[in-house]
């Protein structure tokens, strides 16, 4: 089986339930608080737009697993042969696909909550930077090695 079948396969294995699962979706009180209500109530308009992102969030967590089982032969292929700048990518790109469903629905449940929106922050914001940082040095590593071994 092609690899972007597979990839498209897992995203839809995952994504689909997770969009079914989120905490304002129809299966989504099994396993979420409710949510905090918005004031003013959002019109039709701003549900769907909600709903689309909503789904957006779904498949990129579908497609940061699929990238989670199916990515590091690529990833390491990319960075060889740093091992260690290859796992920074490999874990920073799954990081910034996978944590976008979990952190919105944390958002969603917690509402206002100084507690809960300190721990979203440094938990989800935090590490988002960080793997950010990580992919962006590891990327000028690259060009640097690469433009050290250039014939001038």
């Amino acid at each position: 089986m092609r690899t972007t079948v597979k990839v498209l396969l897992v995203t839809l294995l995952i994504g689909i339930p997770a969009f079914l699962l989120a905490p304002t979706a129809p299966l989504g009180p099994a396993i979420w608080p409710a949510p905090a209500p918005l004031m003013p109530a959002p019109t039709p308009g701003q549900v769907t737009l909600l709903m689309v992102f909503g789904a957006l969030e779904a498949a990129a967590l579908g497609l940061g697993v699929a990238f989670v089982i199916l990515g590091w032969p690529l990833v390491r292929r990319a960075a060889a042969p740093d091992r260690g700048r290859a796992m920074a990518m490999y874990l920073s790109t799954a990081w910034l696909l996978v944590n976008w469903w979990l952190h919105d629905g944390l958002h969603m449940v917690s509402g206002m909550n100084p507690r809960g929106l300190v721990w979203i922050e440094w938990g989800f914001h935090g590490t988002l930077i960080v793997a950010g940082a990580a992919l962006a040095y590891c990327f000028a590593r690259t060009d640097w090695e690469g433009s050290s071994r250039r014939v001038r």
